[in-house]
């Protein structure tokens, strides 16, 4: 039955949803709260209940007396609420708490016996008035040092003020009277700043949980954001963004080398069996990019079929061919998607960077490009290394490029006629119109050379309707 009761009384002022962050908080932030007061409270009332005793009874007895309870009660809180072994959950500060409320009634319980003692058993007027001052101080004090569990802070108020306020209001001098009512009154306004305050501290509570929980879903969703754009959704791996930010971050910290691999055919098969069947087989491909990579470094799909590669302390060309072929080896072979079985190849092309960090991410990757580009050229070996000598082609088709796009382009551009015979009788019965370029500093550009760049640039009409121009000009 009293168990009965005291669970209903915890569950309805003490008790609070621990599935909750807002419940979490109130009840950590009770715990803390009362911890730092504990000690004072304790130390308030052994103080204040050693002067009524001083006051009232004239000594201190040495012994079993209620300046000793309150001392012993407060030495065994003390170690049940600082022992430095036991692990603080949410559960256990639960049971501090309702251990607080008990506590607070059976020593309120012990200070109102005594103090009911000390007015029934004593006669005199000073040590009636000495039992209200010390008994209220008390009590007041002990509430407003448990102000952060308001049912405990109600029960000192309720157990040692009312009790005395009552056998006060019964003496025949109208100044203890006055006295209890006054005392009455006071725990009355006290318990109403209580719950006051008990209010604004839950709310103060709960707004501060609700803020951290919305600082929370916003660095939730931050760290989203982050994977969403340095994530390829496909494979998994890091993107041409995180790739990029890789090569900045280890860029002039240790020497380290850029690849660039690329797998063979992969257009034949998007068109053949479909896009479903390509972005399987890129994951294919990522998988053993990864365990042939392991821990040396980072893989990156940087778009297509196209992957970089990022080798950590690595220096030496022989070093690189030497992983390349490993990894090339490691992908190619074949793969069984929706039991057809695919062949994958792949070539790769490496640029060595110092630990200087003389050359830029965007410069790497390009001498990578160039490197692939080679190797793809290279039917014997699907790997190479950047060499200075592969920048010629590099360097001459930005020449060319910069030449198609000056406004004078046109007045370089001629054509030559090359006769078409008949054969039977030997007689010219047509011109073929080729065209021709020559530059003072390029010399003589190829139509090989110039029309896919002229095309890549979106030039190649213009470049058309000039030569055409010329064409039925001479005509």
């Amino acid at each position: 039955m009293i168990k009965t009761f005291i669970r209903r009384i915890m569950g309805a002022y003490v008790s609070v949803d621990l599935g909750t962050a807002s419940g979490r908080a109130l009840v950590e932030e009770r715990y803390w709260s009362l911890r730092r007061q504990v000690p004072v409270v304790y130390l308030l009332g052994f103080v204040n209940l050693s002067a009524m005793e001083l006051s009232a009874a004239g000594h201190i007895a040495i012994g079993l007396n209620l300046p000793t309870f309150i001392a012993a009660c407060g030495i065994l809180r003390l170690f049940q609420w600082f022992r430095p072994s036991t692990e603080v959950t949410h559960r256990l500060m639960v049971r501090r708490l309702e251990q607080t409320v008990i506590f607070a009634a059976l020593v309120c319980v012990a200070v109102c016996a005594r103090s009911l003692q000390l007015l029934i058993g004593n006669a005199d007027a000073s040590s009636h008035m000495a039992v209200m001052l010390f008994g209220g101080l008390t009590a007041i004090g002990v509430a407003y040092g448990l102000t952060a569990l308001p049912a405990a802070g109600r029960i000192p108020l309720i157990l040692i003020i009312g009790p005395i306020s009552g056998v006060a209001l019964f003496e025949p001098d109208h100044y203890f009277r006055g006295a209890a009512f006054g005392l009455v009154m006071v725990a009355i306004l006290t318990m109403r700043l209580l719950s006051a305050h008990s209010r604004h501290f839950t709310d103060v509570v709960q707004s501060r949980a609700a803020i951290r929980h919305e600082q929370l879903r916003v660095e939730e969703a931050h760290r989203e954001a982050v994977v969403a754009a340095t994530t390829d959704f496909l494979t998994g791996l890091p993107n041409r963004r995180a790739f990029v930010a890789a090569l900045d971050e280890i860029s002039g910290s240790c020497a380290f080398a850029v690849a660039v691999l690329d797998l063979d055919r992969f257009k034949l098969v998007n068109d053949t069996f479909g896009h479903a069947v390509g972005d399987r087989l890129l994951c294919q491909a990522a998988s053993r990019l990864v365990d042939a990579l392991g821990d040396r470094g980072l893989i990156a799909r940087l778009g297509g079929d196209e992957f970089g590669i990022l080798v950590r302390d690595l220096s030496r060309p022989a070093q690189a061919r030497a992983i390349g072929h490993e990894i090339v080896e490691q992908v190619n072979g074949t793969v069984l998607i929706e039991g057809r079985p695919l062949l994958v190849s792949a070539c790769c092309g490496f640029a060595l960077a110092g630990s200087s960090g003389d050359k830029s991410p965007s410069r790497l990757m390009a001498d990578a490009d160039l490197a692939l580009y080679q190797a793809k050229r290279n039917f014997s070996d699907h790997v190479a290394v950047f060499e200075r000598r592969m920048e010629a082609p590099r360097k001459r088709r930005t020449e060319i490029e910069s030449a198609l796009l000056s406004p004078d382009i046109t007045s370089k551009l001629h054509v030559v006629f090359q006769p078409i015979f008949e054969l039977r009788t030997g007689r010219i019965i047509a011109n073929e119109a080729l065209a021709r370029w020559t530059d003072p500093k390029l010399g003589s550009v190829s139509p090989a050379e110039f029309v896919p760049i002229a095309e890549q640039l979106n030039l190649i009409d213009q470049v058309n309707n000039h030569l055409m121009k010329l064409a039925f000009r001479e005509a």
